[in-house]
């Protein structure tokens, strides 16, 4: 969570020890409209493509190709990475 969170609280200006105490409304309207203006459309898309991947890892949904194959977990490991990190492996 460490990193995460110093990102998350530099990335939209809030107090890390606030943020950690719990004293930060997550259900805040300001908070979520300078969310929603600082997130691009691109950004949109790949939190939706790590949240099917996600899915797919965690065995919530499948994802099967016309030949009755899927994603092996070695490639499915590939695509999480490469969409939550922004570099290829």
């Amino acid at each position: 969570m460490g990193r995460n969170a110093l990102y998350c609280c530099s990335y939209f200006e809030l107090q890390l020890d606030k943020f950690v105490s719990g004293d930060v409304d997550l259900c805040n309207s300001t908070l979520l409209r300078r969310f929603h203006g600082r997130v691009d459309v691109s950004d949109w898309y790949a939190v939706q493509s790590l949240t099917d991947a996600l899915n797919i890892r965690d065995g919530v949904c499948t994802l099967q190709f016309s030949d009755g194959t899927g994603l092996s977990s070695s490639h499915l490991h590939s695509v999480v990475i490469c969409l939550s990190t922004d570099r290829l492996i």
